[in-house]
């Protein structure tokens, strides 16, 4: 189990949750992959804890509908 403080704040059941130390290996490919596995519709970024990465990660999320926390 992956800590996430700043999710406890919404009630939101979640399918997969990348750990920190593993989004410089993010790709489109795997977060469109992970949510067909569970059939999700929405990604939830912890904005914040994401740091020199943001960027990356908006231009991976182009095309795909996802909330921002």
């Amino acid at each position: 189990m992956h800590h996430t403080p700043n999710f406890k704040k919404i009630d939101v059941a979640f399918g997969h949750i990348c750990p920190k130390h593993m989004v410089p290996f993010l790709t489109k490919e795997l977060i469109q992959e992970a949510m067909e596995k569970c059939n999700a519709t929405e990604v939830y970024l912890d904005w914040k804890g994401l740091g020199k990465e943001k960027e990356r990660i908006s231009s991976l999320l182009e095309g795909i509908n996802y909330k921002r926390i």
